[in-house]
């Protein structure tokens, strides 16, 4: 949920805390 709100503030997964992308990996997929 809260990788929604930084997905455009954070394209970079690097920047996003890995609890963001790690938690939501359908996310961290494509971003990453």
């Amino acid at each position: 949920t809260q990788a929604q709100f930084l997905k455009p503030l954070f394209p970079n997964d690097i920047q996003v805390p890995y609890l963001s992308w790690t938690d939501l990996g359908l996310i961290g997929g494509p971003f990453g």
